[in-house]
């Protein structure tokens, strides 16, 4: 077989292997464009078929401002049994993924009001004070007035409505504080609150409402009294609360309702400033 001489140009390839190469090219980049259509076109049957929920990615508590980075989108697929279970919920939910009317929920004056964890579908509800919970009417003639209360010492049946007896600790010459009764038989008219915990109980857990505020109503002179009071209080610690019956007529009350204790009034009286 006879050798091209040294420092010789290669002779082109035939005319019809060129055209060979370009057509095999050709096809290649047809193939990848249908594939890469098919694919798409896949892609928006599959979300055709399905719809977008929103879930929390973090823990959030009554009064909580929430944004767009504290919720996922999750697709469902779009069965007739899931569109009408999460409609049930009324959950936020969207065809197409948008998120549009939980954003303009919460940019509203909307206020998260109920306690979820990471993970809950976000449904209306959540910006829905329960019913048990909802602040009562202010009486006539009275100021509503909201005290600070030691929430680990709070009855987790607390609601408004409830009667209960007003107690804080206070200095009186001896080593530590003591603590006494302010307010009896005080009907609560409002609530604050928020979750303190998950509690396992079995195979099963509960969330733990804790409350850090109560609101009563009180004639102003007593309101006055009362601001006094919850400063004095907040040298020696907090606010604390018994439930009691409502209309008890067996417990013997010491002084007249929506009055404060005169025991705790002399000991107000000690540390203000004569007049």
């Amino acid at each position: 077989m006879s050798q091209m001489p040294s420092g010789s140009v290669p002779p082109p390839p035939p005319i019809g292997g060129a055209k060979v190469v370009i057509a095999a090219i050709s096809l290649g980049v047809v193939a990848v464009l249908i594939l890469s259509f098919y694919i798409q076109s896949v892609k928006n049957d599959v979300a055709a078929q399905q719809f977008t929920v929103f879930v929390l990615k973090r823990n959030v508590k009554p009064g909580d401002r929430i944004n767009a980075g504290d919720w996922a989108k999750v697709a469902v697929p779009d069965k007739e049994v899931f569109r009408k279970g999460f409609e049930g919920l009324r959950a936020f939910w969207h065809d197409r993924g948008s998120d549009e009317a939980l954003r303009s929920k919460i940019t509203g004056n909307a206020q998260w009001e109920v306690a979820a964890d990471a993970g809950a579908v976000i449904t209306h509800a959540f910006f829905t004070k329960p019913t048990e919970l909802k602040d009562l009417g202010i009486d006539p003639g009275m100021v509503r007035i909201a005290l600070p209360i030691k929430s680990t010492l709070t009855p987790g049946g607390l609601r408004p409505g409830m009667s209960v007896d007003i107690a804080a600790p206070f200095p009186t010459g001896g080593q530590s504080p003591e603590t006494m009764i302010i307010m009896q038989n005080v009907k609560i008219k409002a609530v604050g609150s928020y979750t303190l915990a998950e509690e396992s109980l079995g195979d099963q857990s509960r969330s733990i409402r804790s409350f850090n505020t109560i609101s009563i109503d009180v004639d102003p002179a007593v309101a006055v009294q009362m601001s006094t009071i919850e400063k004095l209080v907040k040298v020696t610690g907090q606010f604390e609360i018994f439930i009691g019956r409502d209309n008890d007529a067996i417990r013997a009350f010491r002084w007249d309702a929506g009055k404060i204790n005169p025991d705790v009034l002399r000991l107000m009286a000690k540390f203000l400033p004569a007049t």
